[in-house]
């Protein structure tokens, strides 16, 4: 794709989604640095969005690209504006949904839409994205958007309609068109031989020290996979069997198939376990999230 205009996918890649996916603070309580993230998210948001809409009005201008090629394009801006809308709906609520970008003597006067319009925008995005994207990339674009990447963000938005926070008189098709959707992503898999499980049942066999010294230990036979759950097997990192969407690092294309030290996962908002490192960055777990966490009585 020598001439192929690539700028907009660059966006589901590299440092811009982390940064959008980042929290505004470190794991140690600090801010992160002196803007929060959550600004960022914000405007970087709507850039990427008015990229987008500039691509999809221009695409038809593109002449030196194949047709699957292209379709690669087409997808990934329709997955990646449902995405961003994602990230800017789930804090802000209802938004102006732009299909069209705005021009400099366009009216600014519009009426605020309903989550529930922009959340019917974003799912009829996600079945565009869906028909144009390819089931997996060449090792060179690992990182970019899928079909089962745009199904499973269909099936998180709508579970997240479906969610009190939303869901206010508990209707129940939400829930029927979350557990469709989950279904559909769930089936698309086993009939592609995608996602696979891992099965981490033995580290259920384990003695644990409660003083954390064995977190620091050399990974033991029956800890290995499930830790791979999380960050691959082996020292330097493979990309997880069980991950569909993740954010590569610049060193994956210095190693190849490899990801050192570790991917990060772009739709649970950027899992970053590095050892040794005395500042990772990342979501931590609600307290009821932790209540649930399976754990072992000794």
């Amino acid at each position: 794709m020598a001439d192929v205009p690539t700028n907009l996918p660059i966006y589901a890649q590299g440092d811009y989604v982390s940064l959008i996916n980042m929290p505004p603070y470190n794991a140690n309580g600090t801010p992160v640095g002196s803007t929060p993230n959550f600004t960022f998210r914000y405007f970087d948001s709507w850039k990427g969005i008015r990229a987008i809409n500039t691509f999809l009005a221009n695409v038809d201008n593109i002449n030196n690209g194949t047709e699957e090629e292209i379709n690669g394009l087409i997808g990934q801006a329709y997955f990646l504006r449902a995405f961003f809308y994602h990230l800017l709906t789930k804090r802000h609520g209802g938004l102006i949904y732009l299909k069209e970008n705005l021009q400099l003597d366009s009216s600014l006067d519009h009426e605020r839409e309903s989550y529930q319009s922009n959340l019917a925008d974003m799912l009829e995005d996600l079945d565009q994205a869906t028909n144009f994207l390819p089931v997996a990339w060449e090792s060179e674009d690992v990182g970019r958007p899928t079909k089962g990447a745009a199904m499973a963000l269909k099936s998180r938005l709508t579970l997240f309609a479906a969610s009190p926070l939303v869901n206010e008189s508990n209707d129940q098709q939400a829930w029927i068109d979350a557990a469709t959707a989950a279904s559909d992503l769930i089936n698309y898999a086993n009939d592609n031989g995608l996602y696979t499980l891992i099965d981490a049942s033995a580290a259920n066999t384990i003695d644990v020290d409660h003083n954390g010294d064995d977190l620091f230990l050399m990974e033991t036979e029956e800890l290995e996979p499930y830790r791979s759950i999380f960050i691959g097997p082996g020292i330097q990192k493979t990309i997880p069997s069980e991950v569909i969407f993740s954010e590569v690092n610049q060193k994956f294309f210095v190693f190849g198939a490899i990801v050192s030290p570790t991917p990060r996962h772009t739709l649970t908002a950027g899992w970053d376990h590095l050892r040794g490192n005395g500042s990772p960055m990342s979501i931590g777990a609600l307290a009821n999230f932790v209540d649930k966490f399976e754990t072992k009585m000794v």
